[in-house]
């Protein structure tokens, strides 16, 4: 199988602007405190500001299981497609979304609501444009596209902060904070044009011929590939740490 640099390209860029969108919350969450949090201390709106961060890595367990589901019953384009639009929307609500003043609590509770959708998404994304991608290319080149699948988490939190040093500038206005945000939710949506129109993987297109599809993934898994299942987490947790 002839390796799909394109397909390849196009999972490594819609990854990349994921993670800019998933990354750009944290860069401004002082500005995030003040607007959403303001009738507390300084410290107790920081943290505050950092529950609603967090709020994305208590749903991304929950993104992948049901991705996961989508991609091997559906297709892995299907999965990818619908993972950056749903980080689209709340990332322009985000920009959008009026401050504590003007909506008191619900302008908080929806920022939660919308931190925790941006996990849902990205808990399906990372895997499921490292998959796509692997299976656009050879098996003896797994490692090399992996390696450009995990590199795209990175430029898109570099650039998200990058974004944070041009909008932070003094001279700057005290909204432009939302400018990135909204820049992010143009570029999802470029980004769902993009894998709406890319090639499916000929691996499940082989498997969804035959009718070979895992009706219950995870059991199969869970019976076996316990071994593989548990390894997968400890290498996760290590390198959370």
């Amino acid at each position: 199988m002839k390796a799909s640099w394109k397909m390849i390209a196009t999972s490594a860029l819609g990854n990349a602007l994921e993670f800019y969108d998933f990354v750009i919350c944290g860069v401004f969450i002082t500005k995030i405190s003040e607007v959403f949090f303001p009738n507390t201390s300084p410290t107790i709106a920081l943290f505050a500001s950092i529950f609603a961060f967090s709020a994305a890595f208590f749903t991304r367990p929950l993104g992948a299981y049901v991705f996961g589901i989508i991609g091997d019953t559906f297709g892995r384009k299907v999965a990818l497609t619908y993972s950056v639009m749903l980080m689209g929307f709340p990332t322009l609500i985000i920009s959008l979304l009026p401050g504590y003043e003007t909506l008191g609590i619900v302008a908080p509770i929806i920022l939660v609501l919308c931190r925790a959708v941006q996990g849902l998404s990205t808990g399906g994304e990372y895997n499921g444009a490292a998959i796509f991608a692997i299976e656009h290319g050879q098996a003896k080149q797994v490692g090399l596209i992996s390696g450009i699948i995990a590199g795209s988490c990175m430029v898109g939190a570099m650039f998200a902060s990058l974004a944070g040093y041009l909008v932070l500038q003094p001279e700057m206005p005290h909204w432009a904070w939302r400018i990135p945000f909204f820049i992010g939710a143009l570029v999802s949506f470029m980004g769902f044009v993009l894998r709406k129109n890319a090639k499916e993987t000929d691996a499940f297109l082989h498997i969804s011929k035959k009718k070979q599809q895992q009706k219950q993934p995870m059991k199969n898994i869970f019976k076996n590939h316990r071994s593989a299942f548990l390894m997968n987490i400890l290498v996760g947790i290590l390198k959370a740490h």
